[in-house]
């Protein structure tokens, strides 16, 4: 239901649920994922580092063609020309690798609170992030959270560079646990 996702988009700020490709699918794009981090992490003599996969480390890219394809797929654009109309510029891509059932405030492996883009005078209302999800995402084992609404709080944000998108510990301590949504 189209007009219902846009509804919830629009006041919440998000929208979850919605099938982009059948589990089998999701399932052998995750093996080339892996596979891709594991060529990588023997290339570099079985030591996998983050930072060899930056983009603006190593072009190209070992995860290019892969991302390419995803990103041009219909399946994928789909949902969000329904949310921002049919002209749509991808502005990055970013692969973050989340294991499942690990502890979650390890901060080792957590994604702590954050906004998704800086706003330094530049209006982000026709931009949304994409995630995909290539296993089951449950609370369990690590799925996304969202503070509903967060996009339209009357006060103003305060501003960030894209380098510095995490909450500081006293907006973390703010944030009204009613309003998040998995």
């Amino acid at each position: 239901d189209i007009p219902g996702i846009r509804r919830h988009y629009r006041t919440h700020g998000f929208a979850t649920g919605l099938p982009v490709m059948p589990a089998d699918e999701a399932a052998a794009l995750l093996a080339r994922v892996e596979a891709l981090e594991r060529d990588q992490a023997a290339a570099a003599g079985g030591e996998w580092t983050e930072r060899a996969l930056y983009p603006w480390e190593a072009p190209p890219h070992p995860q290019e063609d892969l991302l390419r394809d995803l990103v041009r797929d219909d399946r994928v654009l789909d949902p969000v020309r329904a949310l921002l109309g049919p002209d749509v510029l991808l502005r990055n891509c970013d692969v973050f690798i989340k294991q499942g059932r690990l502890r979650r405030h390890d901060p080792a492996i957590a994604i702590g609170w954050h906004t998704d883009t800086g706003h330094i005078g530049r209006s982000t209302d026709g931009m949304l992030t994409l995630w995909l999800a290539l296993t089951p995402a449950t609370q369990q084992n690590g799925a996304m959270q969202f503070l509903s609404g967060s996009h339209v709080y009357p006060e103003k944000p305060p501003e960030r560079d894209n380098q510095h998108l995490n909450l500081t510990e006293a907006e973390v301590a703010a944030i009204d646990m009613a309003q998040v949504a998995t």
